[in-house]
């Protein structure tokens, strides 16, 4: 079973969707390494207004 989700977060205005993306990733923990030049990268995930949370199961087919 794969699970999708989907929420929104804060970050401060002006913050590149490369810097958002590359940070999501280290947070998730998809990344072992966060660049230290992004500009997300004194924060943390869970303090920084995550809302709107939603999971939603996804169904892949099975292959022969």
């Amino acid at each position: 079973m794969l699970i999708h989700f989907q929420a929104c977060v804060e970050v401060p205005p002006g913050t590149s969707l490369s810097d958002v993306e590359q940070w999501l990733a280290f947070e998730l923990g998809m990344r072992c390494q966060l660049a230290g030049d992004n500009s997300l990268a004194g924060r943390d995930l869970l303090s920084s207004g995550l809302t709107d949370l939603q999971v939603m199961e996804r169904y892949v087919s099975a292959t022969p």
